[in-house]
C-alpha cells in the first residue's frame, strides 16, 4: 500500500477543518431559528424628523448667483501623454492633426 506524503495529510486535515468551520458559521448563522436573537422594536422610541425649509426663502439665499460657465479650451492645452511630467511635455512637440 502507498502511503499519503506527511505534506499532503496535513493539507487534508487543514482543508477538512476549514470546510467543518465554515459549515458550522453558516449553519449557526444563516440557518437556525432561534427567535432568541431576532431584533426586538416593542420599547424602541420613534423620532419625528422636521426640516426647516424656510431657510431657502431667506434674502441671503437669494442673493447667490449661479457660478459662471467655464470656456472651452483650445486644443492647444491638451497634453500629448498625460501620464508624462510636466517638463518632458513641455519640451515635446505636438503633431499638428
Amino acid at each position: 500500500m502507498n502511503q499519503i506524503p506527511r505534506k499532503t495529510l496535513y493539507l487534508l486535515v487543514v482543508f477538512v477543518i476549514v470546510v467543518g468551520l465554515t459549515a458550522f458559521v453558516v449553519w449557526k448563522g444563516f440557518l437556525s431559528d432561534s427567535d432568541s436573537e431576532k431584533l426586538n422594536l416593542e420599547g424602541a422610541r420613534v423620532m419625528e424628523i422636521s426640516l426647516d425649509l424656510s431657510l431657502l426663502e431667506s434674502d441671503k439665499v437669494k442673493e447667490l448667483k449661479l457660478f459662471e460657465k467655464l470656456p472651452k479650451l483650445d486644443k492647444d492645452h491638451k497634453r500629448n501623454n498625460p501620464f508624462s511630467s510636466y517638463q518632458t511635455s513641455q519640451t515635446s512637440t505636438t503633431t499638428p492633426e
